[in-house]
């Protein structure tokens, strides 16, 4: 059986341009994820995740632990399986923060995006209510349900044009 110490053991100090040092994992790292897995107690565990709650207690309820070293500015990377701030588990590098936060902290969360692939504002009066972790166009989500009305019904569909039609009705302008 592993002991938390030496979890602890396998991190390695790494200047990832983070205020101070990451603890990297030089364990075993997820080839889909790109996240450190460790057998503890037995379970396997991502190790963030472990040294979180060891650390800090169990999680609450719908909350992920957030890698606050992967600052973009400082060390820009595509994110995904190779950032190597995901092998990072030093707790103080780590915040409780809902999934939603997470995904839009990150270089290809909703956050850092600003109009729909159809060039519609994302803000708040323009978008779809949801408690998942991502932004919907109101304008596009009720253009879509209009679609699936007119094609269900056999009549010809312009989705753009409806969904400019919903984003205008809604006070926004086009662009040029």
């Amino acid at each position: 059986m592993t002991s938390f110490d030496s979890v602890l053991a396998r991190l390695e100090p790494r200047d990832l341009g983070y205020e101070s040092a990451c603890g990297v994992w030089t364990g075993a790292i997820g080839q889909r994820t790109g996240y450190g897995n460790v057998k503890f107690n037995g379970r396997v565990w991502l190790v963030h995740r472990l040294v979180f709650e060891t650390i800090g207690g169990p999680l609450p309820a719908g909350y992920v632990p957030d890698h606050l070293c992967h600052s973009f500015a400082d060390y820009p990377c595509a994110g995904g399986p190779t950032c190597p701030h995901r092998a990072c588990a030093r707790f103080d590098h780590l915040e409780a923060v809902t999934q939603r936060v997470n995904i839009n902290r990150g270089p290809r969360g909703n956050a850092s995006k600003t109009t729909c692939p159809w060039g519609h504002l994302l803000v708040e009066s323009n978008l779809v209510p949801s408690r998942l972790p991502h932004r919907i166009c109101l304008s596009c989500h009720r253009a879509h349900a209009r679609g699936v009305t007119a094609r269900s019904s056999g009549r010809s569909f312009d989705f753009q044009a409806v969904a400019d039609e919903i984003y205008v009705s809604l006070g926004f302008e086009l662009a040029a």
